[in-house]
């Protein structure tokens, strides 16, 4: 009896961390005629950003280093429309960057870099300075954001409905600063680590 309990209990804690880290955290970038803001971003793996585009005519192409306006041939959106946002997870540690690449955008400034690791540093201004790229295999889409009530909340890029925050920080198209996601990340993964430990030590509690 206690050895099928046991069982059970570690395949609950199992899942449940494993669901934390599949789901990962969402973050927004915020697209206008000025730019990508954060233009640089901090997340962990298996974390999405999601472009919100405040105004038309600008798309997200991925590019072959930090600065440069050379496609690397991989993942691009649609020139999307104002209120459309844009989704894609990154499952891997490494650096991906990226720019819009319609008419002047990129000369213009339209670039930024996503810096995926096990850790974000809030001191750090460059992140990881690793020239590997993230070969992330997560599903990218694009859809208009309905006009609904306002949330902070961004929802999974594969549901039809989801809200546009009411309140944009003003974009910036500089690189210089990696903008740290770690804390609602850290929050949900401390969590897990907690209920797995509790699930565990109860186990071995059991079996004793």
């Amino acid at each position: 009896m206690l050895t099928h309990m046991f069982t059970f209990l570690a395949v609950v804690a199992f899942a449940i961390m494993t669901m934390v880290s599949a789901n990962g955290t969402k973050h927004q970038v915020t697209v206008t005629n000025s730019g990508f803001s954060p233009s640089s971003i901090c997340i962990f793996p298996g974390d999405s950003i999601t472009w919100y585009f405040q105004d038309a005519g600008h798309n997200v192409e991925e590019t072959t280093d930090i600065g440069s306006c050379t496609s690397k041939h991989t993942f691009k959106s649609t020139t999307m429309q104002g209120g459309w946002r844009w989704s894609r997870q990154f499952k891997t540690l490494g650096l991906t960057t990226y720019m819009s690449s319609n008419n002047n955008d990129c000369a213009n400034g339209f670039k930024g870099d996503i810096h995926v690791q096990d850790r974000c540093d809030p001191t750090s201004s460059s992140g990881n300075s690793s020239s590997e790229s993230s070969s992330d295999s997560g599903s990218s889409s694009a859809s208009p954001a309905p006009s609904s009530s306002p949330s902070p909340w961004m929802r999974d890029e594969n549901t039809s409905t989801s809200s546009t925050p009411s309140s944009q920080t003003s974009p910036s198209s500089s690189s210089a600063n990696v903008t740290p996601s770690a804390t609602s990340s850290s929050s949900t993964r401390t969590q897990a680590s907690w209920i797995g430990s509790v699930v565990v030590v109860t186990c071995i509690f059991l079996v004793l």
